[in-house]
């Protein structure tokens, strides 16, 4: 994450090294939950 533009936007000083950046909030919009897979498409029984 130590680039140019992330520094920027959070007026971090250039010779300071960003090492990681944690996103912390709420989304804007709940997004709809993915379908899921039947358990028989993932799981295999062996005998």
């Amino acid at each position: 994450m130590d680039r140019d533009d992330v520094k920027e936007a959070l007026g971090i000083p250039q010779e300071h090294y960003v090492a990681t950046v944690t996103p912390l909030g709420y989304p804007a919009e709940q997004p709809e939950p993915g379908s899921r897979r039947e358990t028989k498409e993932i799981v295999q029984f062996i005998r």
